[in-house]
Parts: structure tokens; sequence; C-alpha cells
């Protein structure tokens, strides 16, 4: 199953519905920052904004947000579309393959092959994005 993902310079798209990395918050649709943020964030409720650990449930988009080494951001996500149910993870720090959160999924998206070599030696299925290897497109 593939989901649809493009990288620009304002972020990478997945689908219609997140942008991860964004360079500025992109209105309408659920931003995932990479790095996480302070605790609390005040005068951003109509911002679709991910920064912090925990667990998020916005519009029927389950999001949990791990947070690993060097404050980086690792998403699970779970979201459904036309009667089909769609996981993805986004893995920036390895220590986070050790969870017990791995089943089912469609979709590993990543920047490090180290991390696709933990995958492999996990002996993970599923369809493999490294973010490093796509093109970038504006």
């Amino acid at each position: 199953m593939t989901i649809a993902v493009k990288k620009t310079s304002r972020g990478i798209f997945i689908t219609d519905r997140f942008v991860f990395n964004p360079t500025e918050i992109q209105v309408g649709i659920i931003n995932l920052k990479a790095i996480a943020g302070e605790a609390m964030a005040y005068d951003r409720s109509h911002l679709l904004c991910i920064d912090f650990p925990g667990d998020y449930d916005i519009g029927g988009t389950w999001i949990q947000a791990f947070l690993g080494k060097g404050d980086r951001l690792n998403y699970l996500i779970s979201y459904q579309e036309e009667e089909k149910e769609y996981t993805f993870w986004i893995i920036q720090s390895q220590e986070i393959l050790e969870l017990d959160e791995f089943s089912g999924m469609d979709v590993w998206f990543f920047y490090e092959d180290s991390i696709n070599k933990k995958l492999d030696q996990m002996e993970i299925d599923g369809e493999r994005v490294d973010f490093d290897h796509l093109p970038l497109e504006d």
C-alpha cells in the first residue's frame, strides 16, 4: 500500500493530511514537528501542530508522539479514509524500534539508513520510505 509523500522546501507532505518538519505552520493540515517544543503553547488552538510527546485524537486521526534521543519526535499515526484504515510510523530515533507498537504497519518513514538496517534486522515488513532519498519538489 502506498501513502502519497512529497518533499518540498516547506516540509514533507504525507497525503493531504500531514506535513512533517514544516518550515512554517501549514494551515488546514496536521503539522508534525521533528523536535519537541515547549510543554504548553498558548494561543495556538486554531493550528493543528503537534510538537510534544503524547496521544492525540484529531477528528478521528489517532497520533502517538514518542520522544527519542536529541528531543526528536517519532510518530505512530492511524487514520481512516474511504473505509480503509492506514497506519504508519515516522521514525527518527532507532531506540523507538524497541517499543511493542509495531503490528500492522503500512509504511515506515525515516531518515537514517541505520533505521532501515534495524528494520531489516528485526524482519519487519511494510513499505519503507527514506526521506533523504525523496526528490525535492517545489
